[in-house]
């Protein structure tokens, strides 16, 4: 499914939870919603990889179109996925190593161990923030975790 029904989904989810912590006054609640927005950042298609650079370079397509230098503008964008460019350029190849290293749709499209693998993937920082918010780190984690399922729902993958 397109990026873009996941985006809602994530928008849609996070603030049904935000909603939820303000009607209930569960302020901890607010914390899985902002998991769920994360899922925006921490998608299970940031394991998609694009066309390498290199790898698979069409030149009879090149050769043939109306404008060869454009065509190569085009295939260099697309080295990462759409998830990806949302992160800043150094952490942009960071992700490209995950990308490299899982397959599309394999173990982390999988709703808890893709979860897993991606907040294994960015462990210091999650490790950081459990040291200083035990509580509402393991609640973000749990709103990741119900994106990633939506995630996962949407894909038709049950």
């Amino acid at each position: 499914m397109d990026t873009r029904y996941h985006d809602v989904s994530a928008f849609a989810l996070a603030g049904t939870q935000i909603a939820l912590a303000a009607v209930f006054d569960q302020s901890l609640l607010v914390f899985s919603g902002l998991g769920s927005l994360s899922g925006l950042l921490l998608s299970p298609d940031l394991d998609w990889r694009g066309e390498l650079v290199y790898d698979g370079f069409d030149v009879t397509r090149i050769a043939t179109s109306i404008n060869p230098k454009r065509e190569w503008e085009y295939r260099r964008k697309r080295i990462y996925s759409k998830v990806a460019r949302r992160w800043p350029v150094p952490l942009r190849q960071w992700w490209f190593l995950f990308a490299l290293t899982l397959s599309h749709r394999g173990l982390s499209h999988e709703p808890v161990l893709g979860t897993l693998l991606r907040l294994v993937w960015i462990a210091p920082l999650v490790a950081l923030a459990a040291w200083f918010f035990p509580i509402q780190t393991g609640l973000w984690a749990c709103g990741l975790l119900a994106i990633d399922l939506a995630h996962w729902l949407l894909d038709g993958r049950p």
